[in-house]
């Protein structure tokens, strides 16, 4: 495994509604470096275009503001379980706010960035806070027929008087995808013993089953810009490479496309 010395490692965190109080109003996703620790600040905040009737579960409970802040709002057990069902519809919208905009800015609101999904579904736009196109995001789906092809992330970085650079990441590394073939006969076993525990009541199985998750944007023939760790769900920067404003628009589409 290649150790990286320069750069910057973060991950894309999804802010429940509970913790939501202690973000900037309309919070929805965060930039959080990596290590974790239990005063970790995030380092950006993602902010989406909300329609109205999305617009309190974006914000979350009254008393939303800058990092740090706080709720003293308390909650009965019919509040608590509305919260929860919100919080699992809230958790739910990801999957529709990759097809609108939204804004990457750092804690104290200073927009870094704004992304503008294209026509073409898969594809997005990223702009400086000038709106001058810094780069092109595109997603291409995998399939089986006529011929397999993995999920794979195209990025275009532009560059001043020069030729954009080319990015592109497949999930998973071929030896990950070969080696999840050969054991899939275990995986099905270990699938059916977890219906089997479930249906009898047991625990929570304790293995998890998922495709292989790694992704590299690579360029050229060895140069790479930002490299995703499936186990660790971290992302490794290479800051001499690629603008940190593209690679947080980059994390925050992967982590919403990438299943």
């Amino acid at each position: 495994m290649r150790k990286i010395k320069k750069g910057q490692a973060f991950a894309s965190h999804h802010v429940p509604l509970d913790e939501r109080s202690d973000y900037p109003t309309g919070t929805y996703f965060a930039i959080m470096p990596r290590p974790v620790r239990r005063d970790t600040k995030p380092i950006a905040v993602v902010i989406p275009q909300c329609d109205p009737s999305e617009e309190r579960l974006i914000k979350g409970p009254p008393g939303s503001g800058p990092v740090g802040g706080s709720s003293t709002a308390t909650a009965t057990d019919e509040d608590f379980s509305e919260l929860l069902k919100e919080d699992f519809d809230d958790f739910d919208l990801r999957f529709a706010h990759i097809k609108g905009p939204f804004t990457i800015t750092s804690p104290h609101l200073e927009e870094l960035c704004r992304v503008e999904p294209e026509k073409d579904e898969g594809a997005h736009r990223v702009y400086a806070p000038d709106g001058t196109l810094i780069a092109r995001i595109r997603r291409t789906p995998g399939r089986f027929f006529p011929w397999p092809r993995r999920v794979r992330w195209h990025l275009e970085v532009k560059r001043i008087n020069e030729p954009p650079s080319l990015y592109s990441a497949p999930k998973g590394t071929l030896t990950a995808w070969v080696s999840f073939v050969v054991l899939s006969p275990l995986w099905a076993a270990l699938a059916l013993f977890g219906l089997l525990s479930a249906l009898l009541g047991a625990d929570d199985p304790w293995f998890l089953w998922d495709l292989p998750a790694r992704a590299k944007w690579r360029t050229g023939l060895s140069g790479w810009g930002l490299d995703f760790r499936g186990v660790s769900n971290t992302y490794y920067l290479n800051t001499e490479t690629m603008d940190v404003r593209v690679a947080y628009a980059q994390a925050i589409i992967h982590s919403w496309t990438a299943h």
